[in-house]
């Protein structure tokens, strides 16, 4: 088949990111394409390949994910917000469906083509699902001793905003980190690090106050491990969306424990304010 013609009939059919296909087509893929995935029934896959790369003729294959049908019950309510680099929950149909990072494999274009997506990720879930597949490759690496000096006040931050509302904790953007040094240090020497807590421009008074206090006292944990912690923004750790610049956000990387949970229904790129 002409390229250009598959590219013409995957667009025809609607592949793109968040588009998915049941066990079934997968199935009759088995031939014409290696997929070293085990199979659930009401197992989907979903493409998290970019569109533009779905359509690109200079690509030969798709980017897969398998996704597990899972009862609800069996999320952690703070498991929502791709909080983890691991595993991703999301919603599809009024069913919920897991996704491993591990359990990624492709599907020639070619192959592809001859099929049409049986179902599609909403708008907000294909933007879930992006920014949890960059976190795989942009987030923050820090030095293993400091990682075990602050792993107590990490575990406490965790918790904690695990008890937020869902609707409260979708105010949280993420957390964002510069330390002094990325070498493991002695005993006693102490690393220096800049903190940047995003919050929607929404967020209202009463409950910037409360993660303010939420904050405040995770950074006096982090400081009682031998670690100086300023804000990155000098008037505080918390900062709305609309108060922060490219510029502010450009150099930090973003912390992404495991145990964290921040929105991804818009990304700190859509809210902050570019340089006059």
């Amino acid at each position: 088949m002409p390229d250009a013609d598959t590219r013409d009939k995957l667009k025809r059919n609607g592949w793109r990111q968040g588009a998915a296909i049941n066990r079934e087509s997968i199935e009759s893929l088995i031939d014409s394409c290696i997929i070293p995935i085990e199979w659930q029934p009401g197992d989907i896959a979903i493409v998290v390949s970019q569109d533009c790369d779905v359509l690109n003729e200079c690509e030969s294959k798709v980017e897969f994910i398998r996704a597990s049908l899972i009862n609800p019950d069996d999320i952690q309510r703070n498991n929502l917000y791709g909080r983890s680099p691991r595993q991703l929950f999301v919603s599809l149909g009024g069913q919920s469906f897991q996704l491993d990072i591990i359990a990624r494999f492709w599907i020639s274009r070619e192959a592809l083509a001859s099929l049409a997506p049986d179902v599609m990720l909403g708008k907000k879930e294909v933007s879930k699902l992006s920014t949890w597949m960059s976190l795989r490759y942009n987030r923050a690496a820090l030095p293993d001793v400091f990682n075990e000096r602050i792993r107590s006040a990490e575990s406490w931050l965790s918790k904690r905003l695990g008890r937020l509302h869902p609707e409260e904790a979708e105010h949280l953007l993420g957390l964002y980190i510069i330390v002094g040094t990325e070498e493991d240090l002695p005993l006693g020497e102490e690393y220096d690090i800049s903190l940047l807590v995003l919050l929607a421009s929404e967020t209202p008074p009463d409950l910037f106050d409360s993660l303010k206090g939420i904050f405040d006292n995770f950074v006096d944990r982090i400081s009682a491990t031998g670690t100086r912690v300023q804000p990155e923004i000098e008037d505080g750790y918390l900062q709305r969306a609309d108060s922060v610049t490219v510029a502010d956000i450009r150099s930090m990387t973003r912390w992404a424990f495991d145990d964290l949970s921040v929105r991804t229904k818009e990304t700190p790129s859509e809210t902050l304010r570019t340089l006059d």
